[in-house]
């Protein structure tokens, strides 16, 4: 079973997305992201049009660690 968050490369509209390398791209430029940016950014990829509470996003992000709302905001 795959971990939420981290799949193979898939489109939104013209971005195409890279999780496992963690890149987003598109015809004129490629853009890094860090690891739990692109985590999240998966995340909410995933669960598209769908609201997904704060305390999902901090346990599926930071797990048990304890982080405070700026972690997010």
């Amino acid at each position: 079973m795959q971990q939420e968050g981290l799949r193979n490369s898939f489109s939104i509209g013209a971005l195409r997305v890279h999780p496992n390398e963690r890149i987003l791209e598109t015809a004129e430029r490629k853009l890094s992201l860090e690891p739990l940016v692109m985590r999240l950014f998966t995340i909410l990829a995933e669960r598209a049009g769908q609201v997904v509470a704060r305390r999902e996003l901090f346990a599926l992000c930071w797990g048990s660690s304890l982080v405070g709302d700026d972690s997010l905001n």
